[in-house]
């Protein structure tokens, strides 16, 4: 492995594995004990879940940026008795990467005491997802298909020990283990980007060509992303040799071609499987990206496994015709984790397979293509990802209805996603009767007190009340299409010109917003009435021919200097993605942004109050602050490529109020 300058080669992973199984041993770990995970480097992720593994025991990742209570919920509902990390759970007892890495004192003790020897049907891990019931629900992940999984990954990828692969995905999504254990049962390395490279897209495009990672495996979203950055910056990860795609639908885009292009013979791989099977399918393209289909089907069976599409009385459908997938084979988990009645819900006797034989329901929608590949067409039920997470709008709408004591105006919730223009998914929460910015600003934070970011809605729409169909239920599909409305708490002044009136109907209808506020009132204020998760999503390049268009019969911009400001200026929002997450959870405020430029605050930041600047340590002319609108949290935008896209920006030939 390869972390932060530090080289751990084989010979040093499995002393310190053997040492770290001999510690736990000693504090009473062994075959089935759950084993809590809150270690933040990879190389001490790698020796806990290693170390776990070779006692015949089960490791539990644990992020305890949750919620308190949530995490709690997890290690109670896992009967989670041990965690290794830096930070405990309460009720858990701690043993950190330290003590995990002291040799015994008893030398017998480190060479008999290590390793405990596992089967098929033993467990690995436990991951949480989403769950209906206002509960997440614990997969149980066995031996078997995971061994079976690693074994067709190192084929089908070609995996060696001259492999690079990039560990990317958190502990938490069941890729991870598909990229730590592939590599390292290959011989392979192992390369390690920090935290805040995830999410910032040229350092992560640095990273991979300069540490020459020829795999990596990404979100659709992060692909799309990566793709942006890439065309921007002129930056090329040349030793790539597979993108691998999974975690939700992949979409080839232009962007996505084009970065294909500039790596020859790189393949392009889209994978699909939930949490309870991991990776089931897999279709791989190859040869010249312009072919690339824009919507891939998730392909064909790996080995061992197969995938199914059947009707409701659990019969195959004839190609072409819709159905729901359904898995079996070697690939499926246990169940949910004191949870009989869902598991029996869920996997279910296999109809015409061997006696015991499983199927596991997935609730995706799909057909198959004459040639045997599967293309999925959706969920059937409400279930969708955001951001790579399966979320269950229920759960959130349960959690909403238990705050509603706290909101008397407030009678009923419902929580439906949404997509964006760029195929993002997002939350919308409507709520019945009456509420005030503060009370929104309230029931936000509550929200966050219980649940993870990512399942906090982006929006928040009063009504009167919920749209119904004809038979009386809830008309989900009108909340989907119902306009949605910013919040303009404050005093706004409409546009004052072509290219701020440009600016504010293309940030609105991306957002898909019936209304937006903007206060252009400071001349280098561009205050657009909407959330930072909302504003970073707008695309780098969505439909640009169609952008300039706009801005051009606006009279804002000439047939000169149109194209890269229009182009650059979206991008400087999209490619400062790891900023503003980094402000954003801290506010948990939802009002409007106000984006000022660091000219009109001076050199040394002296416009911004001190505690806003404090922890940031490179402010220049070239940096960009953001602050919510009420409230006095500021964040710094300070990347390298920031400078370069600023100066650019300075260049263009417009006017003061524009520039």
């Amino acid at each position: 492995m390869e972390e932060d300058g530090r080289h751990l080669a084989y010979g040093e992973l499995d002393r310190l594995v053997t040492t770290g199984a001999t510690a736990l041993a000693a504090r009473g770990v062994g075959h089935g004990t759950v084993v809590g995970l809150t270690t933040t480097t990879l190389v001490d992720t790698v020796v806990a879940v290693l170390a776990t593994l070779a006692r015949g025991a089960v490791f539990l990742p644990l992020d305890l940026g949750l919620p308190a209570d949530r995490v709690e919920y997890m290690t109670q509902k896992a009967d989670c008795r041990l965690v290794i990390g830096e930070k405990t759970v309460d009720g858990v007892g701690l043993i950190t990467p330290t003590q995990l890495a002291a040799p015994a004192e008893d030398a017998a003790a480190q060479d008999g005491a290590s390793t405990t020897a596992t089967g098929p049907d033993d467990g690995v891990y436990i991951m949480f997802t989403s769950g209906s019931t206002g509960r997440p629900k614990g997969v149980l992940m066995h031996n078997g298909p995971l061994r079976n999984l690693t074994e067709w990954q190192l084929d089908a990828l070609d995996m060696d020990e001259r492999t690079r692969f990039l560990q990317y995905a958190p502990l938490g999504f069941d890729v991870s283990f598909q990229e730590i254990f592939s590599t390292l049962c290959g011989g392979g390395t192992l390369v390690v980007l920090a935290e805040e490279q995830r999410r910032d897209m040229p350092a992560l495009l640095r990273l991979l060509d300069e540490e020459r990672v020829q795999r990596v495996c990404l979100p659709y979203v992060a692909l799309q992303q990566l793709a942006e950055t890439s065309q921007a910056l002129g930056l090329v990860p040349r030793h790539l040799k597979a993108l691998l795609s999974s975690g939700e639908q992949l979409r080839v885009t232009d962007e996505i071609r084009r970065l294909c292009a500039e790596v020859p013979g790189i393949i392009l791989e889209n994978q699909y499987g939930p949490t309870e099977s991991h990776v089931v399918t897999s279709h791989t393209m190859t040869g010249d990206p312009a072919a690339f289909p824009a919507m891939p089907p998730i392909g064909t069976a790996i080995d061992g496994s197969r995938a199914l599409v059947l009707d409701a009385r659990l019969r195959p459908v004839p190609a072409g015709v819709k159905g729901e997938i359904h898995l079996a084979g070697s690939c499926l988990a246990d169940g949910y984790v004191g949870l009989p009645e869902l598991t029996e819900e869920r996997f279910l006797p296999h109809p015409s397979g061997a006696p015991g034989e499983r199927l596991y329901r997935t609730g995706d929608l799909g057909f198959t293509l004459p040639g045997g590949e599967i293309v999925c067409l959706g969920r059937a039920d409400s279930q969708v990802k955001i951001r790579g997470y399966r979320v269950e709008p229920s759960e959130v709408e349960l959690a909403i209805t238990g705050f509603l004591g706290d909101h008397p105006g407030l009678t009923e919730a419902a929580v439906v996603a949404r997509r964006r223009r760029d195929d993002e998914s997002f939350l919308a929460a409507f709520l019945v009767g009456r509420l005030s910015d503060a009370g929104r600003d309230l029931l936000d934070k509550q929200l966050r007190s219980v649940l993870p970011e990512y399942m906090v809605p982006s929006y928040y729409q009063v009504v009167d009340a919920l749209p119904l169909t004809p038979s009386g239920k809830r008309d989900d599909a009108a909340l989907r299409r119902a306009p949605l409305a910013a919040s303009t708490a404050h005093d706004v002044t409409p546009p004052r010109d072509a290219y701020e009136h440009t600016l504010a109907e293309i940030v609105r209808d991306h957002l898909q917003l019936s209304e937006l506020g903007a206060d252009f009132e400071r001349t280098t204020d561009i205050d657009l009435g909407v959330r930072a998760e909302d504003l970073i999503a707008l695309p780098y390049a969505d439909q640009p021919a169609h952008l300039l268009a706009r801005a051009q019969r606006a009279g804002a911009l000439d047939e000169n200097d149109g194209p890269d400001f229009v182009d650059r200026l979206l991008g400087l929002y999209r490619a400062n993605r790891t900023a503003l997450d980094r402000y954003r959870p801290a506010t948990g405020h939802h009002g409007p942004l106000l984006l000022l430029s660091a000219a009109d605050s001076g050199a040394d930041g002296s416009a911004v109050p001190a505690e806003a600047s404090r922890g940031w340590q490179h402010w220049s002319t070239t940096g960009l602050v953001v602050r919510t609108v009420p409230g006095d949290h500021y964040s710094v935008l300070h990347t390298d490529h920031l400078d370069r896209l600023a100066n650019r920006l300075r260049s263009h030939t417009l006017t003061g109020a524009s520039r």
